[in-house]
């Protein structure tokens, strides 16, 4: 888009002065909301992605570049396949298998009007429809970027919980630089253990890998160390084997808290015959250079272990950009998420031009108690059992009615209607309370890859589109399984009619989602062959002294 056009433009709409302006370049202007089906370069929208995770990856790749022009802008040049990010901590995987080079791999599948700026985000300007950016290479070269239509995809970071020692001793698990330094600290721990002038003592610290967070995160990693460990490291270093220790400490009463109980209990049983101590019910409360404080989530009681690796794999929290897009919307009032409608669109933004997915934002779709009249108008009448009967319909635009969200055959439900109906109120009254419970109890969908993809791929449809369809549905994710690996073959699945608890089919069930998920055949090649290797010629493993940095 020509930079000065655009300002020119901005700055005679401020001035009422758009009438000077031909009609057939207005369509130009990023005031315009309105799609043009014209296919001249000048017709075509811009827009601007941040970031190069999930998200991002599956909206572009989806976006029909002959009626956009497309910018991608972020610090990392580069997709990473985070459910691989277990199996490179532990030297399992090189790099290679896991990223994805961000402008080839668009410029491959998606010639054409595409853009990469390898810059940080630092703000964006909504009333100007631009985005702040600087340099990653040279923080003096400041950069804008103007947009159409901006989609924010920058993801999360961990979260610290303000946590003391978290952040200057702990190592998180969210790039491929993490994973790589937790690797190597471990391989730099065992050989400073091997030193003939180290103790027992030190040598029982050293070796002690303590995992924080009992999701699918924390869990892998605790698998695939625990093989490290028991197999390859010990081979390795024989004299080692008896100090070596794995524990992963986890606040809730079971692992794996969103899969099924079934799942939880195998995964533990799995971890604790790979002779991982495994600490349920413990927070923890202080990390520091050697050791990490535990305490007890009933009792209250502390525990200070000795260790000399922590890993990070608990909770998220917003990114810089995602706090300073906040403080443009007065309805950007949740402090750990943007907040989007059920189309995706920013709250707040009122010329609906920037949108929101992934782990950065959680969905907050429209109340139904706030729409009661358009509700009641579609429906016919105020009847309970009419709004229910008209659930699929009105699922279209409340994602709270559809029938992953709302369960209608519950009981505690059914008590409640029947409570509302039995009541002395007027018919609105008792429709309005149902509607608030149903508001009330709506799940937005959870921060995970797969329903980051879902998102890119119902928004680059919305864009392809042009956002004309009528009856556009409201974002609504559906949940297709959870797999994870626990270490070695032992994989869990979780599925909405049944589960699955290792076992070959399982395992094959598990390599065939995720080669399949893979962004290339590069990725496939490049698993397989690290597979092979590993198989007839061991893990690679050698000490990089100059990356034993975590950060």
């Amino acid at each position: 888009m020509n930079l000065s056009f655009y300002r020119l433009h901005r700055c005679l709409q401020q001035h009422n002065l758009r009438s000077v302006i031909p009609k057939s370049r207005l369509t130009y202007a990023a005031t315009s909301r309105a799609f043009s089906s014209d296919s001249d370069n000048e017709q075509r929208k811009q827009v601007v992605v941040l970031g190069t995770g999930w998200s991002s990856l599956y909206f572009v790749k989806n976006l029909d570049l002959t009626k956009f022009d497309l910018t991608v802008v972020s610090p990392r040049n580069y997709f990473t396949f985070t459910p691989l990010l277990p199996k490179l901590s532990a030297g399992k995987i090189t790099p290679v298998t896991c990223t994805e080079p961000f402008a080839a791999y668009m410029q491959k599948h998606k010639r054409g009007n595409f853009k990469f700026v390898h810059a940080r985000c630092l703000d964006v300007r909504p009333d100007e429809h631009s985005v702040d950016c600087v340099s990653v290479r040279d923080a003096e070269r400041k950069l804008s970027l103007p947009y159409d239509y901006l989609v924010v995809a920058v993801g999360a970071e961990s979260n610290t919980f303000s946590i003391p020692g978290v952040e200057e001793n702990a190592y998180f698990l969210k790039e491929v630089e993490h994973a790589e330094s937790i690797y190597q600290k471990i391989v730099s721990n065992f050989e400073e253990a091997s030193l003939p002038s180290t103790s027992d003592d030190d040598k029982r610290r050293l070796l002690h890998m303590i995992i924080v967070g009992g999701g699918p995160t924390g869990v892998e990693t605790t698998g695939e160390v625990a093989l490290l460990f028991n197999k390859y490291m010990a081979r390795t270093f024989p004299s080692l084997a008896r100090f070596a220790k794995v524990t992963i400490v986890e606040g809730g009463q079971r692992l794996l808290a969103t899969f099924g109980a079934g799942n939880s209990k195998f995964t533990d049983r799995v971890l604790r015959k790979n002779n991982v101590n495994v600490m349920l019910g413990k927070q923890v409360c202080a990390v520091g250079k050697d050791d990490c404080t535990v305490r007890d989530v009933v009792t209250g009681e502390t525990e200070r272990l000795q260790c000399g690796l922590v890993v990070w794999a608990s909770g998220l929290k917003p990114s810089d950009v995602v706090l300073q897009i906040q403080k443009h919307f007065e309805e950007q009032n949740n402090p750990r998420a943007l907040l989007v409608d059920q189309y995706l669109a920013l709250r707040g933004s009122t010329d609906r031009s920037i949108f929101a997915l992934g782990d950065c934002c959680k969905v907050t779709p429209d109340k139904l108690a706030d729409s009661i009249d358009d509700v009641v108008k579609s429906i016919g009448n105020m009847d309970i059992n009419t709004l229910l009967r008209s659930r699929k319909e009105l699922g279209k635009r409340f994602p709270q009615m559809a029938s992953n969200k709302l369960n209608t055959s519950d009981r505690a439900f059914k008590e409640l209607c029947k409570k509302v109906k039995r009541s002395s109120g007027t018919d609105r009254e008792k429709l309005l309370e149902i509607m608030e419970h149903i508001d009330k109890n709506y799940a937005a969908p959870f921060p995970t890859a797969q329903n980051a993809k879902q998102e890119s791929l119902y928004l680059a449809e919305a864009f392809n589109r042009e956002f004309t369809a009528s009856d556009s549905r409201a974002f609504n994710e559906e949940w297709k399984g959870s797999l994870a690996s626990i270490g070695g073959r032992n994989v869990v699945g979780h599925f909405p009619y049944f589960q699955l608890n290792g076992g070959i089919i399982t395992l094959i069930l598990w390599l065939v989602v995720y080669i399949r998920m893979f962004s290339s055949n590069k990725m496939r090649l490049s698993y397989i062959a690290d597979a092979v290797i590993q198989k007839f010629c061991g893990r690679h493993i050698i000490s990089k002294q100059s990356e034993n940095n975590k950060r």
